[in-house]
């Protein structure tokens, strides 16, 4: 003679108004008559609660009333009864009797699942990390999604979002999902958590995530570049979602502040030949704005260049260029590259008060770099005599594409765009030749990653800004101090979204102590950098830490090395076989994966080894 709860229906899947009850075990119908907060029938509600066993809310199913007052039911008292399968009769007290006859879908057959979910990886602490189900058949469907088998609250949609990747969040999901007919259940797939190297050399000053601001969209790609004024500390940003706006924020605190004046006569508004009138912005020494266009033809439109003396509310832009820099006048045809697309890429140094203002420029193909220098009235000519169309050798075609930023030294940039290497590049302005100096391999744990671009380098502190575009995109800062050992990862910080940059276009800059990240459809952030920042070397110790060290693996010679580690941190494994020996030889250079970090070591005739692990 006891009783229990099994089940407590949330009211978010059957309302609280609802009292008299029905059920029709059959088929699993379940009626409840819902009333308003007056107390008068709003009618009766049907739902499907035939997979209550497998923790499933009852699913909705029809709503009717054929009650032709309204009146008050101050005791709710009714009832409601089933006349075979088809028919429901209820009634309420003060308001009469009657019986509807339910209508079921033509096919009473169980949903099936179009597109499954999919496994994901994601950083170690990403936001909203979505698991979706694309479903066919005969509506209404019903979702509970599970988490490691067990049911997970509320997760009755065709999409469940993971709010936070943390480790309690890593692991199986799968949906079930029903009709009138039955249920199907999905395949499994897995939240796998990559290691976030989020080190103390940057904090997050500031945040505009996507559909934050007008012009940080989440989905038109139209954000492509931005630019630190050090003449009065704004940061620029460039946004299509405003017609060819340029946004200026306060840098220290992302507070929007106005919009740069824009002239119509002198920056062509968008057309079907022209929708990038504005595509790069970048800023002087001494506070002077260049803006560009982008062109895919170098013709048609032409590839211009204004000018803004001052990043003011009230100050007009000025056209100072309008030429092909693939093709400039004078130089032998053999050395131009013309008719292609410019404006994807632009760096600026210098000042106009000492005259040392140079421009560099990026196609989206061939092997040559535009270096543009202002004639004495200021105008960006095609006259060789100021400019220089740089044939850089040992690079790709499209090499610089989306990330050009000026290098160390005078004669130096880097490039690196999505699907691109990381390159060093070194040029001589009056010969017109540049040397890929350093290329950096993708597949060590010391590259930047392929799928990265808009790079920016501070050559005082030695780093190398990107945005790598990833799950979801992150900024990242390498050191770059040692340019034969190569870019050492530093930091790493998310973006808040993970919408996709299906164009791979992003932007970075530094100024005011921080270093500011753009990725299309993901916002902006600002991070400020901890100039006191030590890499260190994490304590850790090799005692007790090797397995099999006296005897080697019998299958294959080896040695197994084990060490505790820092997720993401590069170390190096080095071995000598005698200790007399001065030097150590490298034997791996790993990105931890984990807490702990696992080597083998093929050691074939080899009688003694000794190892050490280097914290770079």
């Amino acid at each position: 003679r006891n009783a229990w709860v099994e089940r407590t229906i949330a009211t978010t899947a059957f309302p609280a108004d609802i009292t008299t009850l029905g059920y029709l075990p059959t088929n699993g119908l379940l009626a409840g008559m819902l009333y308003s907060g007056a107390n008068t029938p709003v009618g009766i509600r049907l739902f499907d609660a035939s997979y209550y066993n497998a923790a499933l809310d009852p699913i909705f199913f029809a709503g009717t009333n054929s009650l032709s007052s309204s009146n008050v039911n101050g005791n709710r008292a009714g009832g409601i009864s089933f006349s075979g399968t088809n028919r429901v009769v209820y009634l309420s007290a003060n308001n009469g009797l009657a019986m509807d006859q339910i209508l079921y879908p033509s096919a009473s057959v169980p949903p099936a699942i179009a597109t499954q979910p999919a496994s994901t990886s994601v950083y170690a602490g990403a936001s909203n990390v979505i698991f979706t189900v694309g479903v066919s058949g005969v509506p209404p469907f019903g979702y509970r999604w599970f988490f490691q088998s067990n049911f997970i609250s509320n997760a009755t949609n065709s999409s469940y979002t993971v709010p936070l990747a943390v480790d309690a969040a890593a692991g199986a999901y799968h949906v079930v999902i029903t009709n009138l007919g039955g249920s199907v259940t999905s395949v499994v797939a897995n939240l796998t958590l990559l290691p976030t190297l989020n080190s103390s050399l940057s904090a997050i000053a500031w945040e505009l995530p996507a559909g934050s601001k007008p012009y940080l969209s989440a989905s038109d790609s139209s954000q492509r570049s931005i630019a630190f004024n050090p003449a009065t500390s704004n940061l620029l940003v460039v946004s299509r979602s405003q017609t060819n706006a340029v946004i200026v924020l306060n840098a220290l605190s992302g507070a929007e502040k106005y919009a740069l004046a824009s002239d119509n006569a002198v920056i062509a508004p968008s057309t079907p030949n022209a929708p990038f009138a504005l595509n790069q912005i970048a800023v002087t020494d001494d506070g002077v704005v260049l803006g560009a266009n982008l062109t895919t033809t170098a013709a048609n439109p032409v590839f211009n260049i204004y000018r803004w003396d001052n990043d003011g509310p009230s100050t007009s832009p000025l056209p100072v260029g309008s030429h092909d820099p693939g093709a400039p006048t004078g130089i032998p045809p053999s050395e131009s590259q013309p008719n292609i697309r410019w404006g994807d890429a632009m760096a600026v140094r210098g000042a106009y008060s000492n005259s040392t203002v140079e421009v560099i420029l990026a196609p989206s193909t061939g092997t040559n770099i535009a270096i543009l220098r202002p004639d004495g009235s200021g105008f960006f000519s095609p006259d060789p005599s100021v400019n220089s169309l740089i044939r850089v050798s040992g690079a790709v075609s499209g090499f610089a594409h989306l990330g050009i930023a000026w290098g160390p030294g005078t004669n130096t940039f880097w490039t690196k765009g999505s699907g691109s290497l990381l390159r060093l590049v070194e040029y001589d302005f009056a010969a017109r030749t540049g040397v890929v100096v350093r290329a950096y391999s993708t597949t060590s744990p010391l590259s930047v990653p392929l799928a990265s671009s808009g790079p920016s380098y501070h050559p005082g502190l030695k780093l190398l800004g990107v945005v790598a575009i990833e799950s979801p995109d992150n900024a990242r800062l390498y050191d770059l101090s040692d340019l034969d050992l190569g870019p050492v990862f530093r930091d790493q910080k998310l973006f808040g979204t993970d919408n996709a940059n299906v164009n791979n276009t992003t932007a970075s800059a530094f100024g005011a102590g921080k270093f500011f990240a753009l990725s299309s459809n993901n916002g902006l952030i600002a991070m400020n950098l901890n100039n006191a920042f030590n890499p260190g070397v994490p304590v850790f110790s090799l005692t007790n830490q090797f397995a099999v060290i006296t005897n080697l693996v019998s299958t294959n010679n080896s040695v197994i090395v084990r060490w505790p580690s820092v997720p993401a941190r590069v170390y190096r494994v080095e071995s000598k076989d005698d200790l007399s020996l001065t030097n150590w030889t490298p034997v791996t250079t790993v990105s931890a994966p984990a807490a702990t970090t696992v080597i083998t070591n093929i050691v074939d005739g080899v009688t003694n080894r000794v190892y050490r692990v280097r914290a770079l």
